[in-house]
């Protein structure tokens, strides 16, 4: 477990607080303060940092905040990887996000199934509907192993990406 400074922890107090009370732009600042202090990296002031960013719509700074985490002990903090994905997503970097997805799933896919979800959105809007077949079917064979079954939109959602996936093959193969 991590020793956090007295200076630092008071900080990541105050950002919370400000954040709480949605002044955002305080909330910044003290946590970018908390992380100085904590010698340039504290996980829950980097991660809150890029939370309150990218509620601030300032995306890039967001993922700049989260990749400081992904970089020192992304296996730790699967949901750094789908925030990342999220953010991604918004600005468009379908490559990223849906790698940022695949690795929120490989970690704790069992756990949060919902990553396969948007895995699976993303991999389908990129255009590979093979990837995005895989992704809710695992979402729907996690979910049935966890709960007993799957919802019915989830079980749609394969049987529809079946047929784009089997569409897509077939022009392929015809070119043979």
């Amino acid at each position: 477990m991590p020793v956090v400074g007295r200076q630092a922890y008071t900080l990541l107090l105050g950002a919370r607080a400000a954040r709480a009370d949605e002044r955002n732009e305080e909330a910044v600042g003290l946590y970018r303060r908390a992380i100085r202090e904590g010698g340039g990296y504290l996980a829950p002031a980097n991660m809150e940092l890029g939370f309150t960013l990218s509620a601030m719509r300032r995306h890039e700074e967001a993922a700049a905040a989260l990749l400081a985490v992904v970089r020192k002990e992304g296996a730790r903090h699967p949901l750094v990887f789908y925030h990342l994905g999220r953010i991604y997503e918004h600005l468009g970097r379908l490559g990223e996000a849906g790698e940022a997805f695949a690795r929120a799933a490989e970690l704790a896919g069992e756990e949060s199934p919902q990553f396969y979800v948007d895995l699976s959105r993303v991999r389908e809007r990129e255009g590979r509907s093979t990837d995005a077949l895989s992704a809710a079917e695992a979402y729907v064979r996690v979910t049935a192993r966890a709960s007993g079954g799957a919802p019915e939109w989830a079980r749609e959602r394969v049987e529809s990406l079946k047929k784009k996936a089997g569409q897509e093959a077939r022009p392929a193969a015809s070119k043979n």
